[in-house]
């Protein structure tokens, strides 16, 4: 999913010769409201990512943030457009030279505080992350390591291994209280204690037979499924609305309908300990 933002000049002139409307033949959408908020889509004649629409592998990443490669469209448009059998290269090259030929002489004139907003913002704010967590961490060798760079699918993919990892550390406490007795009773005879009093205790009454069992099996249990849910929503919920504009982005896509089937059945299945 990692791909370079287009630099702001690019941005620049496409929205000039944009007129403020999508590219499409006859669409008179507008890209950025009275509230000057960016409404249409940035797309890629050539795909930004393997598996999107008239992906070339033989381009570079500067040639797939370049000006020739970039074109405005409104989202229904963004959609028809991946229909790589109609809508060609060459065509979408012509469509979009067609376009701009009608504002030549009537520029449109982007507020560039939207520009920066779009392309520089949280660059710059993860640029600093980075600094802060690698060169001005109070204690650098101890510091928890931040992906500044890391896409939101890696990011997650990282959470969710360490909920494996707390699961896994679950298990083990799990495994460690199931034994303290054994390993009591066993030291206890060791020693050359007679341990048949403490063997006729009931485990209900006996402080060291399964301690910790609510916890672990009704709390953490519980706690533990409803991370997973949430997980799985807030990654749904993402991806919904980064697909809106990132059309052509096919691994999204799939990891997309992947999770939508994975969440119906957790919908239907999840459930608590009691």
């Amino acid at each position: 999913m990692a791909r370079k933002a287009p630099i702001v000049e690019v941005l620049r002139a496409l929205f000039a010769r944009s007129g403020n409307r999508c590219a499409f033949p006859g669409c008179t959408q507008l890209l950025v409201n009275e509230r000057n908020q960016f409404i249409g889509q940035l797309c890629h004649i050539e795909a930004a990512n393997p598996g999107g629409e008239r992906w070339n592998e033989n381009q570079t990443d500067e040639e797939r943030r370049s000006y020739d490669n970039l074109v405005l469209l409104c989202y229904p448009h963004h959609v028809e457009t991946n229909d790589e059998d109609t809508y060609t290269v060459e065509k979408l090259k012509e469509l979009k030279l067609q376009h701009e030929s009608g504002f030549h002489e009537n520029l449109f004139k982007i507020d560039e505080s939207l520009l920066y907003k779009l392309t520089q913002e949280m660059e710059e704010y993860w640029s600093e992350i980075e600094f802060l967590n690698t060169v001005k961490h109070v204690c650098a060798e101890f510091a928890v390591p931040v992906n500044a760079n890391g896409t939101f699918l890696e990011i997650i993919k990282n959470v969710r291994d360490l909920v494996e990892d707390v699961d896994e550390v679950n298990r083990y406490f799990e495994e460690s209280d199931e034994l303290i007795m054994k390993e009591m009773l066993g030291f206890l005879r060791e020693l050359g204690y007679d341990t048949a009093k403490v063997e006729r205790v009931p485990y209900y009454k006996n402080p060291f037979s399964n301690r910790n069992w609510e916890m672990r099996n009704l709390r953490l249990r519980n706690t533990m499924t409803m991370l997973h849910v949430g997980l799985y929503q807030m990654e749904l919920k993402y991806l919904e609305e980064y697909l809106k504009t990132n059309v052509d982005d096919a691994v999204a896509r799939a990891r997309l309908d992947e999770l939508k089937e994975d969440f119906k059945t957790v919908a239907q299945t999840a459930g608590f300990a009691d």
